[in-house]
Parts: C-alpha cells; sequence; structure tokens
C-alpha cells in the first residue's frame, strides 16, 4: 500500500461577478486571512499532500505558500 497523500484540485476560475471581486484572495479577518487560507488549512488537516487550484491565466500566480509553511 502506499503512503502517498492525495492531492485536491480546485476550480477556482469563476470571475467572482455576482460578488463584486475575487472572493478567493479578499481578506475578511483582522490578520488578513483568505478564502484561500482557510481552503488550504482545511485541506491539509483532512491528509491532503497537495492542493491545485485551477484559475483562469488571466488572475496569475498566486503564492500560497504562507499557509503550507
Amino acid at each position: 500500500m502506499s503512503n502517498t497523500k492525495p492531492t485536491l484540485v480546485i476550480l477556482a476560475a469563476g470571475m467572482g461577478s455576482r460578488y463584486g471581486g475575487l472572493k478567493q484572495i479578499d481578506s475578511f479577518t483582522s490578520q488578513g486571512d483568505t478564502i484561500i487560507d482557510f481552503s488550504l488549512y482545511d485541506a491539509l488537516q483532512a491528509g491532503f499532500g497537495k492542493v491545485v487550484f485551477i484559475i483562469r491565466k488571466s488572475f496569475g500566480y498566486m503564492d500560497c505558500t504562507k499557509v503550507c509553511s
């Protein structure tokens, strides 16, 4: 049996037009936490080894190492 942890793939390419912006990276706590921060934390706690976000190319690169370190 393999000890490899699974990879979680999150489809996050929405434009957030109803919200009015990119809610995944919008800060909503006094410490500046985002929905992505909480998503990464929960995924790692659940046993996932990697998390892959599928985003639009126009969104650019997001460095999520803050939660993982």
